[in-house]
C-alpha cells in the first residue's frame, strides 16, 4: 500500500490541475480503492469505475486461520468504502448482489480476448492427431474438480484417447502418480510462455472447463479460461455454473453433472460428432467470441458505459 500511495502521490503531482478524470481500478482490494478515493478527493469532478473481476475472499484461499481473518477484515473496511466508488464494470451479475448494489451503478462486462490471442490462434497450425485429444489447462487444484477429471478419465477404457494437463496447483503430485500408471494421461507442467498453452489448447479436440458448481465462489466469477478455449475452433465442454451468462452455453456441451456418467457423457457426445457437425458447432462459438467478446468490443462498452466520446 506505502508503495501504491507514493507513486500515487508523484502522479497527482503532475495531474493535479485536470478536472472531469475517471479514474478505472482494476480489483476491488482495499489499498486499491483508498488510492483511487484519495485522487477523487483532490481532483474537481473525478469519478471512479472500478472493474471486478473477481471476489477477493474466495481468491487463493488458504487454510490459515490468520489469512482468513486478515481477508474478512479487509473485506469489511472495502465494504464501507463502495459509496465512494461511483460505477462498476462486473464479471459476474451476482456480484451486485453480493455487494448490494443499484442497477444503475454497474454493468456487466465479463472479460474478455485480446486481440494478439485471436490473431495467434488464427496462425497456429492444428495437425490432425492419431488420437482423440482432452485437455484441461488451469488450476491443478481439488477446488477445481480436477481430482473428478482425472478419476473419470481413468475409468473411460477407451484407448484411442488422451488426456492433456497443463497448469500448476495442490494436486499436480497425483497427476504425475496417475502419468506412471495411464500412458494416455499427459500432464505439461506450468508453462511460462501464454503462446505455448495456445498452442497445446489448439491442438486439442476437446478442452474441458471444470468447477464445483456448489462452490461459494462459483456465482461470482467468470472463467476467462473460456475465452480462449471457444477461440481456438475446437470443442468446448463446460460444468454449468451461475457465473457464466445464459447466452454462452449454446457455443459450449454442458457437463450436466461433475462426475464419472457425466463426464463420460460428454466425451461419447463430442467424438460422437461427425465432421459436419462439429464444424458448424465450433464455428459458430468461435464467432461468437471473436466478433462479441474481443478486447476492442469490450472496451468500448466500458466507455460508452462511463459516457466517453470514441
Amino acid at each position: 500500500y506505502i508503495s501504491l500511495m507514493m507513486e500515487v502521490k508523484r502522479w497527482w503531482k503532475r495531474n493535479k490541475t485536470r478536472k472531469n478524470l475517471i479514474i478505472y481500478t482494476y480489483g476491488i482490494e482495499l489499498e486499491k480503492i483508498l488510492a483511487a478515493i484519495w485522487i477523487k478527493k483532490r481532483l474537481d469532478g473525478a469519478k471512479i469505475y472500478t472493474i471486478i473481476p473477481d471476489i477477493p475472499k474466495f481468491v487463493n484461499i488458504k487454510d490459515s486461520k490468520i489469512y482468513i481473518l486478515l481477508k474478512n477484515i479487509s473485506e469489511k473496511l472495502s465494504r464501507k468504502k463502495l459509496p465512494s466508488i461511483d460505477y462498476f464494470i462486473l464479471y459476474s451479475k451476482h456480484m451486485a448482489d453480493y455487494y448490494g448494489l443499484p442497477s444503475n451503478r454497474w454493468i456487466l462486462m465479463e472479460g474478455s480476448i485480446s486481440i494478439d490471442d485471436i490473431l495467434y490462434l488464427n496462425e497456429c497450425k492444428k495437425n490432425k492427431n492419431e488420437n482423440f485429444i482432452i485437455m484441461y489447462s488451469g488450476t491443478i487444484s481439488a477446488i477445481r474438480g480436477v481430482p473428478k477429471l482425472l478419476e473419470a478419465f481413468s475409468s473411460y477404457k477407451k484407448k484411442n484417447i488422451e488426456l492433456w494437463l497443463t497448469g500448476s496447483g495442490d494436486y499436480k503430485e497425483k497427476i504425475l502418480e496417475k502419468t506412471l500408471s495411464d500412458k494416455r494421461i499427459k500432464y505439461f507442467g506450468y508453462l511460462d510462455n501464454r503462446k505455448d498453452v495456445l498452442k497445446l489448447e489448439k491442438q486439442a479436440d476437446l478442452l474441458m472447463h471444470i468447477r464445483i458448481s456448489e462452490a461459494a465462489y462459483a456465482p461470482y466469477c467468470f472463467p476467462s479460461k473460456i475465452f480462449e478455449y471457444l477461440a481456438t475452433g475446437n470443442i468446448v465442454a463446460t460444468v454449468k455454473i451461475k457465473g457464466i451468462p445464459d447466452d454462452y452455453y449454446k457455443y459450449m456441451l454442458t457437463i450436466e453433472e461433475l462426475t464419472e456418467n457425466g463426464i463420460h457423457e460428454v466425451i461419447e457426445k463430442a467424438m460422437s460428432m461427425d465432421d459436419d457437425e462439429r464444424d458448424r458447432f465450433v464455428s459458430l462459438a468461435k464467432e461468437f467470441v471473436i466478433t462479441k467478446k474481443n478486447s476492442y468490443v469490450q472496451a468500448k462498452r466500458i466507455l460508452e458505459f462511463a459516457k466517453i466520446d470514441l
